[in-house]
């Protein structure tokens, strides 16, 4: 083969791979898909994008909870009214110094009493007892019985006795069936007085 028939065949060659390049391109065969190179525009435009949310995220976040500023924190006092002080109830029974007269100058003998039983039967009230007489003389006695109420320590009934113990002896005090009274929460309680000579 000449040099001449060598490069017609070439070029044929040549030209035959071109089409062949061209086809395979026009049905995507190969086909690269063409990406524009980011411009310096787009690059600052995202940046700016990325840093105003940025900012507006930290902003958000600080507020939460903050007063705003120059706003003073809020101050107040509670008034709470004086409430009046309450004197507790005495429930203790009132006894006279036996060193001091009571009221028609009698004295305290309740130490002298003692107390035997005071119960009631059926709703109905008893007492027994002695009634001391320590002095050297001879000495009436006034001993009361007195029922009340253990919820609130009022007397409901009150039974007085009058006793003359002779000179350093012991009498007894009795009072059967004093009171008939049916009501629950009644205490017996007693107590004794003597006129001074």
């Amino acid at each position: 083969m000449g040099a001449t028939e060598r490069g017609e065949t070439a070029k044929e060659w040549n030209g035959a791979v071109k089409r062949r390049a061209r086809r395979m391109t026009q049905d995507g065969t190969h086909r690269r898909e063409s990406r524009p190179e980011p411009t310096l525009r787009w690059v600052w435009a995202h940046r700016l994008a990325a840093a105003v949310v940025l900012g507006l995220g930290i902003a958000v976040l600080s507020g939460c909870g903050t007063p705003p500023a120059g706003s003073a924190a809020p101050t107040g006092t509670v008034s709470v009214p004086i409430q009046p002080t309450v004197t507790p109830l005495d429930t203790a029974w009132p006894t006279m110094d036996p060193s001091a007269a009571g009221a028609g100058g009698s004295f305290d003998a309740s130490d002298q009493l003692t107390t035997t039983s005071c119960a009631a039967i059926d709703g109905v009230w008893s007492y027994d007892g002695t009634m001391a007489n320590p002095t050297s003389t001879e000495q009436t006695f006034t001993v009361a019985i007195t029922l009340v109420q253990t919820s609130d320590m009022s007397a409901a009934y009150t039974k007085e006795i009058e006793v003359t113990v002779p000179a350093g002896e012991s009498g007894p005090v009795t009072a059967p069936d004093f009171h008939t009274d049916q009501a629950k929460g009644l205490e017996c309680l007693t107590g004794a007085t003597v006129k001074g000579g």
